[in-house]
C-alpha cells in the first residue's frame, strides 16, 4: 500500500502504527520539509519510506519500531547517510548497527542528540564509548548490549556530563 501525504505541506508532526496492519506501508515525505517528529511504530514498510525523510530538514525526532530484519539493515544505513537533520531525539527500536563502525558513522552525525534508543548488541566497548564523544550532549541513553563491561561503563558516563538517565538492557559483563 502507498500513502502519499503530498496534500498536507505544512504537517509538523506525524505518527503511523502499523500494529495489526495486513500490508507494509510505503509513505513518501518528500514534500515535508516542516517536518520536526516522526514516529513509525510496528514499522514493516519500505526503506524508501526512510529515505524520504532525508528531505525533511526540520527533523528533531525520530522514532522507528522496526519489526523485519530486512528493514532494520536498511534504515540503519539510511540514517547513518542523514547528514541534513538536527536530530534531538532518535529511537531507533529493532534497528541494531552492524559494528563499531557503523555506530560511530550513524552518531557522528547527530552531536545535538540529547536522547538515544538502541539496539547495540554487536558493538564493543570501544564502539559504546565513541557514542559518548559524538553525542556529548546526551540526557537519555538507553540501549541492549551483551559486550558492554564495567570498563566501557565506566568511560561511557565519563563521556556524558548531562547524563541523567541509562537504561541498558541485556546480558553485560558488569
Amino acid at each position: 500500500m502507498q500513502t502519499s501525504l503530498q496534500k498536507s505541506p505544512h504537517l509538523k508532526s506525524f505518527v503511523f502504527d502499523g500494529f495489526r496492519s495486513p500490508l507494509p506501508v510505503s509513505l513518501s515525505f518528500a514534500n515535508h520539509s516542516q517536518l520536526s517528529k516522526v514516529k513509525l511504530l510496528h514499522w514493516r514498510g519500505s526503506a524508501t519510506t526512510v529515505r524520504s525523510l532525508r528531505k525533511c530538514k526540520q527533523l528533531e525526532e525520530l522514532v522507528i519500531e522496526c519489526e523485519e530484519q530486512s528493514a532494520s539493515t536498511a534504515i540503519a544505513g539510511i540514517v547513518k547517510e542523514a547528514d541534513s537533520w538536527n536530530l534531538k531525539r532518535l529511537e531507533l527500536i529493532g534497528v541494531s548497527p552492524q559494528n563499531d563502525a557503523e555506530l560511530n558513522a550513524m552518531t557522528q552525525r547527530f552531536p545535538h542528540l540529547e536522547c538515544l534508543n538502541i539496539d547495540l548488541y554487536n558493538v564493543s566497548d570501544n564502539g559504546i564509548e565513541q557514542t559518548g564523544i559524538n553525542c556529548p550532549k546526551l540526557k537519555i541513553l538507553k540501549f541492549s548490549n551483551k559486550n558492554l563491561t564495567d570498563i566501557g561503563l565506566t568511560k561511557l558516563v565519563q563521556r556524558l556530563p548531562l547524563l541523567e538517565v541509562l537504561c541498558i538492557k541485556g546480558h553485560y559483563e558488569i
